[in-house]
């Protein structure tokens, strides 16, 4: 009844200020003290929806490296078949069998055969990175 009887009262005003030719009221300027205690029960609702509406943003974590850390490449065979533009290669490389077509710049060492290291440190890390949950994002994404 309140909401009523204070909206016919505007309608009232705005009424009279078209009658009397006096500018009319401004409704954006309005105060929200004016609700009562309609405004922090709007506040309160807006927040928690907020709140409750909120995830948490998901991604794979990265897997330590170890001792492939410092390279670009770790393969048995490592094939290269891009002849224009040519590779470039910022890091170390490893590999049992070469490219056909070497890579044009490897600002690291080439290390033939990979050490038995780098082998189990790939392994590792490839198999923290399949142990994570996946959420696909659809067609189109």
């Amino acid at each position: 009844m309140y909401a009523s009887v204070h909206t016919s009262s505007i309608a009232w005003r705005i009424l009279d200020n078209v009658k009397s030719q006096r500018p009319p009221i401004d409704i954006l300027a309005w105060r929200p003290e004016s609700f009562g205690l309609l405004t922090p029960a709007i506040f309160a609702a807006v927040v928690g929806l907020s709140l409750t509406q909120g995830g948490i943003a998901l991604a794979a974590t990265a897997p330590s490296l170890g001792s492939t850390a410092p390279y670009a490449i770790v393969s048995s065979t490592y094939t290269n078949s891009n002849t224009s533009p040519q590779t470039i290669l910022n890091g170390n490389v490893c590999y049992t069998t070469p490219p056909v077509t070497p890579p044009l710049t490897i600002t690291g060492t080439t290390v033939t055969p990979c050490p038995p290291a780098t082998g189990t440190d790939q392994g590792l890390a490839l198999a923290v990175l399949n142990g994570q949950p996946c959420t696909s994002l659809g067609a189109g994404a």
